[in-house]
């Protein structure tokens, strides 16, 4: 196995960003409470970076043939282009799953039964039988579940306390991906979306509500603010810039791109001027109301 294959597969090339949305649920909670457990945030980190990795190696077992078929996966999935033996792929992810779920079990029992539901439901999503994957509705919905676990992961490995986490804005979050996981799952291009325009209003619609009732209903107003403007930044820089281009590095880019915006997005508001006018902005909008 060249060192390429080794530092670029279907394992590492989603760490990163698997690592970033367990993070948004830590800085969230350390935007209300103010005090952070940073032993706890790393043992977490680990627990997930193990336990989901687990994941794509059995996605890439399950999907061996198909994806030896496809030149474009080939190149990054390790089953598929003869890379690693199917025992050995097998060896590492029972090794993953187990190392896994034992650390994050260790940080909480709450986060431990969160990341034995991620590995349940992603297992719905590839195993022969079922395939959540290959029907768009039933994809739909288990996506939207497995993200909301994945972003909220962050805060429930620090706190227990369910009354202050912010459920719309994480939500809001787990909506959007499924909607862009769809869209490249399904090969969606320009033509196909419009034909299937009905689901992408009802996404739409969705996230709009639950943006506005974020905007309203949390105490970090100006960080939606200048997530919504840098987003809208970077698909305007997407459609002058990389519009021809397709397939899976288009969307991983947006992927590394947009996933650490969310979290600078927040973590601005630890500058004192930013600070001040996000207080500002959000007590204007508690005033309009009540």
């Amino acid at each position: 196995m060249t060192i390429k294959k080794v530092f670029y597969n279907s394992v590492t090339v989603n760490l990163p960003k698997n690592i970033v949305q367990l993070l948004l649920g830590a800085v969230l909670y350390a935007a209300i409470f103010g005090v952070i457990d940073p032993v706890k945030l790393v043992l977490a980190a680990v627990g997930l970076g193990l336990s989901y990795s687990s994941v794509y190696m059995f996605n890439d077992i399950m999907d061996r043939e198909e994806d030896a078929m496809d030149a474009q996966k080939r190149s990054w999935k390790l089953v598929a282009n003869g890379s690693l033996r199917l025992e050995g792929a097998v060896s590492i992810y029972a090794l993953l799953l187990l190392a896994g779920l034992l650390v994050s079990f260790f940080v909480n029992y709450l986060f431990g039964v969160m990341m034995a539901a991620l590995v349940f439901l992603n297992f719905l999503h590839s195993v022969p039988g079922i395939r959540l994957k290959k029907r768009k509705l039933p994809t739909v919905f288990n996506i939207t579940v497995i993200e909301f676990i994945k972003y909220s992961s962050g805060w429930f490995a620090l706190t227990a306390n369910v009354t202050k986490f912010p459920l719309w804005l994480v939500l809001m979050f787990a909506v959007i991906y499924s909607a862009g996981y769809i869209a490249y799952k399904f090969k969606f291009d320009g033509k196909t979306i419009k034909d299937s325009r009905p689901l992408f209003i009802v996404f739409g619609i969705i996230v709009v509500v639950l943006f506005v009732t974020s905007l309203f209903s949390y105490g970090f107003p100006l960080a939606l603010v200048i997530l919504l403007v840098l987003s809208l930044v970077v698909f305007g820089l997407k459609y002058l810039f990389w519009y021809h281009e397709k397939g899976f590095n288009q969307m991983l880019l947006l992927e590394l791109i947009i996933l650490p915006l969310i979290i600078v997005s927040f973590l601005l508001l630890l500058i004192p001027s930013i600070g001040m006018a996000n207080a500002a902005l959000a007590e204007f909008l508690r005033s309009i109301i009540t």
